[in-house]
């Protein structure tokens, strides 16, 4: 297969267009990008050959495929033309894109390598025998949205066989690696499959992964891979294996060795009087045969479902699935009534023996505040400077010096970013390091920047602990803690609470502190107990080892700090100047003269419209982005929003998501 036919198989000319930002509805009716064009007349269709495309309103140059497109639109030569088709498939050199993930096939194949298999010849194939017809065929059969399955099309995941007349789907020896074969899928009757050379499980996904959920169909698969809105809004970190075969589930091992969670979605087969159901079997085989059973966790389709493809036939929703992974429970054999033992719990002592034992303080890394192993949050209003003064204080701990007053003891540290832009990032730790003179001495800081990588916190654990390991950090700093909320509710205490267990682990496993900025509910705050500003649950409040909130002072550009501190004599409160780009202690400031405000909000929908996309957003997910910007109370939200369904001005979906029902007036 030439280099041209796998970039039109994997971006044919609809595809193209769409990565090109050139939207439509009609294929028949498109603007064309060439000229203006007021009356939309070019036109694109499929051929025994493949796409093409026409400019009506030009001459017979304006023709031709999707290489033919980008050298007109783009005025350049072929080579540069195959270069930009290149960059939008995402492809950098074709012929090694499959071959550089971390798993090697050694580690999974133990004996001769069989023959390379053309898989390519399968995808063109389906690319040049209109491919649409047959795609929709498939989706119509199995419940899928036919634009998903497009996207798995184009994603090299499907494939032809003219011979057999049928859809196929690759095997692979490793992850990513060589072809070995194809599964034949004949929808007559029952789904059967004929396996052409060897099987192996089907890793979809980047190789190096934290988390793996396993299916053994991959129409199960598929339909988890739509329901996580694949592949737009699917983690790196995450990857799905299928096993395909019971003779496979030993293999799995080989793929999930280093992998922190594994979630294992079996089917619904039927109860027995006696023995396995054949799902029970497979999740026995996989759990016992891993090295790690601890990190499994079992995710339970509903019981009114065969599996999780026929969930989405019926009413299976995004959340809903959410709701179930969440849900999902430690692997406990059959055989054995014991429960799995706890981790790394330290033994019941006498308190006689405990208090003769020496019990060292562990080391300070801010004077007077924070304790290696600790946790503090930084309170604030928006915009307030939070950002700034934590990169601050991650370089006043990397190089030994000050933070607001405070000495603080040379350590590593590590900045976790999820909100910045990576040339953001680098400005501002460039302009902070100019302004303390630390240029080019500043060794002990890593920067981790995951902005578009923010997920359950869950996820981002184990993240932390992998690359924390043999670093020894001292101060791990994570920005800003909503991005690690998940579906989670910054209002519910049992969400809020397990956030904060979960980030005590970390500072357990890693003997780091952890420092993380949280935002205040908006209006006047200076009437509020320092500890009680921050938004949401009163967690935030309980939970952290220090707290330090910044309330706006009545002279602009300043702030008070007010510190709650549990293991450290109380602190009064001192005022802090903005002296870009540092937020930094001044003495003369009078800490008690705070900002106030008299003034009522009255809030209408206007308040909330804005903050509604296209796709809708939860209720939940609502009032925290409606909060942040308007400073909107629950109570005034809920008023808002009750009127607002009344009137017909939006409405709340079964699966809980709100999406505008008609356009806002002016």
């Amino acid at each position: 297969m030439t280099d041209i036919s796998l970039l039109k198989a994997k971006l044919p000319m609809p595809n193209l267009l769409s990565a090109l930002g050139i939207h439509y509805k009609d294929k028949n009716h498109i603007k064309s990008p060439f000229r203006e064009d007021k009356t939309p007349s070019l036109s694109v269709y499929e051929t025994p050959k493949g796409w093409k495309f026409k400019d009506h309103g030009s001459g017979s140059e304006f023709a031709g495929d999707e290489l033919d497109f980008i050298k007109l639109l783009n005025n350049t030569d072929t080579k540069t033309a195959i270069e930009t088709y290149k960059k939008l498939c995402g492809v950098s050199d074709l012929n090694s894109e499959t071959q550089h993930y971390r798993y090697v096939e050694k580690h999974v194949h133990h004996g001769k390598l069989p023959e390379q298999f053309d898989w390519d010849k399968h995808i063109e194939q389906l690319a040049t025998s209109g491919y649409a017809s047959k795609l929709k065929k498939f989706a119509q059969y199995r419940g899928y949205d036919f634009k998903f399955v497009e996207k798995l099309y184009g994603h090299r995941l499907l494939g032809w066989c003219s011979q057999q007349k049928t859809l196929c789907f690759p095997i692979q020896i490793a992850p990513n690696g060589r072809y070995s074969g194809a599964h034949y899928w004949y929808p007559n009757g029952s789904p059967r499959f004929k396996t052409k050379g060897s099987s192996y499980p089907w890793w979809i996904g980047k190789g190096d992964v934290v988390q793996v959920h396993v299916f053994e169909s991959q129409f199960d698969a598929f339909a988890f891979l739509e329901l996580m809105l694949w592949p737009e809004d699917w983690p790196d970190n995450v990857a799905v294996l299928i096993t395909r075969s019971a003779s496979n589930t030993r293999k799995v091992r080989d793929y999930v060795d280093t992998v922190e969670r594994v979630f294992l979605h079996p089917q619904n087969d039927p109860k027995t009087e006696e023995g396995l159901t054949p799902a029970e079997k497979w999740t026995k085989d996989i759990c016992e045969s891993i090295n790690s059973p601890l990190c499994v966790r079992i995710v339970e389709t509903p019981r009114a479902h065969k599996d999780l493809n026929d969930w989405l036939k019926e009413d299976a929703t995004h959340s809903a699935l959410m709701e179930t992974i969440e849900r999902a429970k430690p692997y406990v054999s059959k055989d054995s009534k014991q429960e799995l033992p706890a981790k790394g719990l330290p033994p019941i002592v006498n308190a006689d023996n405990f208090m003769k034992s020496p019990c060292n303080e562990p080391e300070q890394v801010i004077g007077g505040v924070l304790h290696k192993g600790g946790k503090l949050v930084i309170g604030g209003g928006s915009k307030g400077r939070k950002t700034w003064s934590l990169l601050h204080l991650a370089c006043a701990v990397s190089t030994g010096g000050k933070w607001w007053g405070f000495d603080c003891n040379q350590g590593r540290a590590l900045y976790v970013n999820f909100e910045l832009a990576d040339y953001a990032c680098h400005h501002r730790l460039r302009t902070i390091e100019e302004a303390l003179n630390i240029s080019g001495e500043n060794s002990n800081l890593d920067l981790w920047n995951l902005r578009g990588h923010a997920t359950d916190v869950k996820s981002v654990a184990p993240m932390i602990t992998n690359q924390a390991q043999d670093r020894d950090y001292d101060l791990v700093i994570l920005d800003p803690i909503y991005k690690l909320l998940g579906d989670r509710d910054e209002n519910s205490a049992g969400d809020m609470t397990d956030l904060m267990n979960t980030l005590e682990s970390i500072a357990v496993d890693i003997d780091s502190a952890i420092v993380f900025g949280h935002h205040y509910s908006k209006g006047a705050q200076a009437d509020k107990k320092s500890m009680d500003r921050m938004s949401g649950s009163g967690v935030f409040a309980r939970d952290p080892d220090a707290i330090v909130s910044l309330t706006d002072h009545s002279e602009e550009d300043c702030y008070v700090a007010e510190c709650t501190l549990r293991n450290f004599a109380p602190i009064q409160a001192f005022g802090l100047r903005w002296d870009f780009p540092l937020l930094d202690y001044d003495p003369e400031l009078d800490a008690s003269d705070l900002k106030t405000t008299n003034k009522r909000v009255k809030y209408t929908f206007d308040n909330v419209y804005d903050h509604i996309p296209s796709t809708g957003v939860s209720k939940d997910g609502l009032y925290l982005r409606v909060n942040e910007n308007t400073g909107m109370s629950r109570s005034s939200f809920n008023r808002v929003m009750a009127e607002a369904i009344r009137d017909e001005k939006c409405e709340v979906r079964s699966d809980g998501v709100v999406v505008i029902k008609r356009p806002q007036t002016v």
